[in-house]
């Protein structure tokens, strides 16, 4: 189900956690949401980056930085990782794709693979947002 939340509510708090065979990482931080393409747009930043989190007819990660793509979840498509150290091209093929949307709560979690030119890495998004302000739906998704 694409998730699409009431665009007069601009301010979200989002969890954001990847997990591949190195290991994982997560973080929460402050998001705003903007309804386009279809579906919600959340704009957030972490350490590291700035990221964009679209789900909606297609779903994908972009994230600006030290490291920039732009993945998407939805469908197998080409990537381009850029680095300090150079472009990166690989794959993505996704495995699995689910997303929900419970009133002012956004819910996607997501296995893909990415497959570069001499190996393969399965990773794993969980992505959740909830409007600033609204009562957590289900304690335990967000």
């Amino acid at each position: 189900m694409p998730c699409r939340l009431k665009i007069f509510m601009q301010k979200f708090k989002i969890y954001l956690r990847t997990e591949s065979e190195e290991g994982a990482e997560c973080f929460s931080a402050d998001a705003e949401a903007r309804g386009e393409e279809g579906g919600t747009t959340f704009l957030f930043s972490g350490e590291d980056g700035a990221y964009r989190v679209h789900i909606g007819g297609s779903a994908y990660i972009e994230r600006s930085g030290d490291i920039a793509y732009k993945l998407c979840l939805t469908e197998k498509a080409s990537v381009c990782i850029r680095t300090a150290y150079g472009d990166i091209y690989a794959e993505v093929l996704p495995e699995s794709f689910s997303a929900e949307n419970r009133g002012d709560q956004c819910f996607l979690e997501t296995v893909y693979v990415l497959k570069f030119p001499n190996f393969s890495q399965r990773h794993k998004i969980i992505f959740k947002a909830k409007a600033c302000g609204a009562p957590a739906a289900d304690k335990d998704r967000i």
